[in-house]
């Protein structure tokens, strides 16, 4: 497959609708707020577009986008005039498949966050900011965890403490697997238990 980086015109790229044919629509959706983020992102650390381009190829007169789609989208509501790109140009269906499965990749979560190394050694960052979960309180911002323990409030049984998490539904799974990633995780103190 033939592959070159270039400097493009965001005029020119389009994000992946399924245009291609070949290539199915990007798999991920986003919310205006996860984009105004990304926008906060590309204006603290413009340079960081240089070392994570995008991944096109090429499509009548331009580009589609087929991993970076939200880094585009953020791009071109800041008014971006060009972006770092590689280009790759399929030339068998080995090469389709290897940017489907990139697209996938690209996109993928994996692993998880270890919350107890966030909380104690990346405390001092805007993490929320650079869109790393974080607990959400009734208001819908985010919560100080020691807000959640209030002496006045009705006292669980002795000893014991209750945590309610509330789950946005884009994690996906369904109540049954998320209370075994809780016990799981709960498993390292003995008597805790997940209703």
């Amino acid at each position: 497959m033939k592959k070159e980086r270039k400097l493009l015109r965001v005029a020119n790229l389009q994000l992946n609708e399924g245009q291609l044919g070949w290539l199915p629509k990007n798999p991920r959706q986003w919310t205006q707020e996860e984009i105004d983020k990304t926008k906060d992102s590309l204006e603290r650390d413009r340079d960081f577009l240089e070392d994570r381009p995008l991944l096109v190829v090429p499509f009548e007169d331009g580009f589609v986008v087929y991993a970076g789609n939200m880094r585009c989208t953020a791009a071109k509501e800041l008014g971006l005039e060009t972006l770092p790109c590689v280009t790759y140009e399929p030339e068998c269906v080995e090469d389709r498949d290897t940017i489907k499965r990139r697209s996938i990749l690209d996109n993928g979560a994996f692993g998880a966050w270890d919350w107890d190394a966030l909380a104690n050694e990346w405390d001092d960052l805007p993490l929320c900011d650079w869109g790393v979960p974080a607990w959400k309180g009734a208001d819908g911002g985010d919560t100080d965890i020691n807000g959640l323990f209030d002496p006045d409030k009705e006292a669980p049984e002795k000893g014991k403490i209750n945590i309610t998490a509330v789950i946005p539904s884009e994690y996906g799974g369904n109540i049954e697997d998320i209370k075994k990633a809780i016990e799981v995780t709960l498993e390292q103190w003995p008597g805790c238990t997940v209703k």
